[in-house]
């Protein structure tokens, strides 16, 4: 017994390490550990609520894990695999039945035993918050002992082809987890950020489309990075424009998230397309504004075509108009986010906390009349 319970510790280790999503039973069935990766996608509810050392049949109707599937998608499980549990649980299906409420067994149907297989596959459908039902196949295997079965395991992994899946591992992975953590939408501290091409549909009436494609691709996918190299989030992409956000909770301080935001931006400012584009223009200008948000309303947008990141709150409104504004490759930084800047901070950028002199967007004569409307009384100063 002893040597059984290190090898589901081992194992139990291992799938913690992958980050794989698994849950981890004895031969008879019983849970012995859940993933970190799959306590995470039930909302991480306390341990003592997981029923751990209870059957699997069990253990699925535990409330904490009842309340990350779908109705449908719990029946579903248990069809699919009462039949295989059966052989290698005492009492077999009699008892497995037995372990139902009575409206379960009503709905699950009768079920017969199946042979013992070391493998088997399905499709459940979990939920999180109040995003759409998310589908995922799951892999179950027998652990191999040299007298036997160490137990069981199922590992969790997307419903969708390697050429699919492919796709999403082309993403860098720490942009990914700083995602992940605005699921639930809430209030947060941030840096705005908004860059744009200047006079795009100009330049683009002036380049082949293809050429132009390539471009605003190259344009993007550096955007992007230049975001996350400096721990930011990345918000809509519009056209050839882009918006993020740095938040303090992910950065350490409200200084740090202002800088990390104008670190970007001088980057942006900077940037030329690269020799593998075809189309260089003779005049191209990223122009940029950073703003500070401190109530802004964070959180995810899933639907069944894309998954970003958004934020309502006037700032944001008031970063778009300060971008806007901007020309020539300028980086417009407000007031409000240059003073959140530690000392050591701004001297980085070349400004002096003391004697910066601001003007205010509505004094800019590039400010167009939405801007003033929107945000013409916010104090600006150009860093580029």
């Amino acid at each position: 017994m002893e040597a059984l319970q290190g090898t589901l510790r081992a194992v139990a280790e291992t799938l913690d390490s992958t980050g794989w999503a698994a849950e981890l039973y004895d031969p008879e069935w019983r849970v012995v550990a859940y993933s970190r990766e799959w306590r995470l996608l039930r909302g991480d509810p306390p341990e003592d609520e997981l029923g751990y050392g209870l059957h699997a049949v069990q253990a699925s109707m535990v409330p904490a894990i009842t309340a990350g599937s779908t109705p449908d998608s719990r029946i579903t499980w248990l069809r699919q695999n009462l039949p295989r549990m059966a052989t290698s649980t005492p009492g077999g299906i009699q008892a497995l039945v037995a372990m139902l409420t009575p409206e379960l067994r009503e709905a699950v149907g009768r079920v017969a035993p199946e042979p013992w297989a070391p493998m088997w596959s399905g499709v459940v459908e979990y939920v999180v918050e109040r995003l759409p039902p998310a589908r995922a196949q799951y892999v179950t295997t027998a652990l191999a002992a040299p007298d036997g079965v160490a137990g069981w395991v199922t590992v969790y992994g997307p419903y969708a082809p390697a050429t699919v899946t492919s796709l999403l591992m082309r993403g860098r992975l720490e942009h990914f987890a700083r995602m992940a953590s605005l699921l639930q939408p809430r209030r947060h501290e941030a840096a705005v950020l908004f860059a744009d091409i200047q006079s795009s549909s100009k330049l683009s009436r002036h380049t082949s489309t293809a050429g132009w494609f390539a471009l605003v691709r190259d344009f993007t996918t550096a955007m992007d990075d230049m975001v996350i190299d400096n721990g930011g989030v990345v918000g809509r992409h519009g056209g050839d424009g882009i918006t993020a956000f740095f938040l303090a909770d992910q950065l350490g301080t409200r200084g740090d998230a202002c800088a990390a935001a104008l670190r970007s931006g001088l980057r942006m400012a900077s940037w030329t397309p690269g020799d593998d584009v075809p189309v260089r223009p003779a005049t191209l200008s990223v122009n940029v504004g950073v703003h500070w948000g401190g109530v802004l309303y964070l959180g995810q947008v899933v639907s069944g075509g894309r998954l970003e990141v958004t934020a309502l709150g006037d700032e944001v409104n008031e970063c778009a108009r300060i971008q806007e504004t901007a020309r020539d490759g300028a980086v417009l930084a407000s007031k409000p986010l240059v003073e959140r800047l530690w000392p050591e901070q701004a001297r980085e950028f070349g400004i002096d906390p003391v004697g910066v002199s601001y003007t205010c967007l509505s004094e800019l004569p590039t400010a167009t009349e939405k801007a003033v409307r929107d945000a013409g009384g916010v104090p600006v100063v150009a860093l580029h």
